[in-house]
């Protein structure tokens, strides 16, 4: 019979450097010379892995060089030749970790409610991460952004909007969310505090009938039922009051009667408030201020209404008002919190006299 040959031939592999999880084909081109089917035993960093096949898939483990051999027989009994070993050829395995986040930082970090800050996350992967995908979230407020880059919005941070009478704050947490093309993810936060200030707040205003001072029962059960649960609830607050007259009431000539009603009437909606007997509640002396501006209107009407209590108020005949003819006979009641500049219309206001208040007493 004739001579035969088995010859190893070469392994031939495609990628030869790969990640972690991505898979090679390998071959060979191992040849006997009677045209046999030859058996082939692949091995891995000397293991034996594979079929039997003049091929087969590799899928990459850890990280590092791994070696690809291959060991070949001609398993048919007759005329057998001596098994051969191509020489190994190797796969590198390059190195693949999770991405980390290092750092992420928010400019400013303490900011009024309304205003933004600018975002950044500083985040690495491994040479097979590939590309690095950011994502933004915060515990309120909004946060977005455009890879490592973001803004945070506080305009929808919420606060106490009943109690104006001190500033408030709320620490938020913002966080940066790093995937890669594996999968493999990451997270980074950082804190800001956004604030909300306190601020002057214009109650509303009580309205009295033409001519008159009196505080009628509509506008009691405001002062009674509304005003002062806020400012017993709200000790940083106190109340300023500012007296209109209207162009019909305005005093004419010297010793006109209506001379002092813008004035008379602060003083008897002070007294419905501090009183302290009857029905007049007990609000401190030192915790209001007065003004009286006669015919000026400087500030927006703002009509309250007497609807908490279940039934309408009865009023003496000749002190109903018609909120919009009424409009200008008001006492204006602004809440400000200590500290805070008064509002333009109430500019001039100053503490009441204990005197005029003892005075006026819990007005009927």
């Amino acid at each position: 019979p004739a001579a035969r040959t088995l010859t190893a031939g070469s392994i031939t592999a495609s990628p030869t450097s790969v990640c972690p999880g991505e898979s090679v084909s390998i071959s060979s081109n191992a040849a006997d010379s009677l045209g046999h089917t030859l058996r082939y035993q692949w091995t891995v960093d000397g293991s034996s892995q594979g079929g039997t096949g003049s091929s087969f898939t590799y899928t990459a483990g850890a990280s590092g060089d791994h070696r690809i051999g291959l060991h070949a027989t001609d398993p048919s009994s007759d005329n057998p030749a001596n098994p051969v070993d191509a020489s190994a050829i190797t796969i590198h395995v390059k190195n693949y970790s999770r991405p980390t986040v290092s750092g992420v930082t928010a400019n400013p970090s303490d900011l009024e409610r309304g205003q933004t800050a600018a975002l950044h996350a500083n985040a690495s992967g491994s040479e097979c991460s590939g590309t690095l995908t950011y994502s933004w979230s915060a515990s309120e407020g909004v946060a977005n952004g455009n890879g490592a880059d973001g803004q945070y919005n506080s305009s929808s941070v919420t606060f106490n909007e009943a109690d104006r009478s001190r500033p408030q704050s709320k620490r938020v947490t913002i966080t940066a969310n790093v995937t890669d093309s594996k999968g493999g993810s990451a997270s980074g936060s950082t804190n800001v505090t956004v604030n909300y200030s306190a601020a002057v707040k214009h109650f509303g205003d009580i309205e009295f009938p033409k001519g008159s001072a009196r505080v009628n029962n509509c506008a009691k059960r405001v002062l009674i039922e509304q005003l002062y649960p806020i400012l017993a609830a709200n000790s940083n607050y106190d109340v300023v009051l500012v007296g209109h007259v209207d162009a019909n009431e305005a005093p004419k000539g010297k010793g006109a009667k209506g001379k002092s009603l813008d004035k008379d009437r602060v003083l008897n909606t002070a007294g419905v408030l501090s009183g302290g007997s009857g029905t007049c509640t007990a609000l401190d002396h030192s915790r209001m201020k007065g003004v009286w501006v006669g015919t000026a209107q400087d500030a927006e009407f703002l009509p309250t209404s007497c609807t908490v209590s279940t039934e309408a108020p009865k009023e003496r005949k000749g002190n109903e008002v018609d909120a919009n003819e009424a409009k200008n006979r008001r006492v204006e009641i602004w809440l400000i919190p200590k500290g805070l500049a008064l509002p333009s219309s109430a500019a001039n206001a100053a503490d009441l006299s204990d005197a005029d208040l003892k005075k006026v007493g819990c007005p009927k």
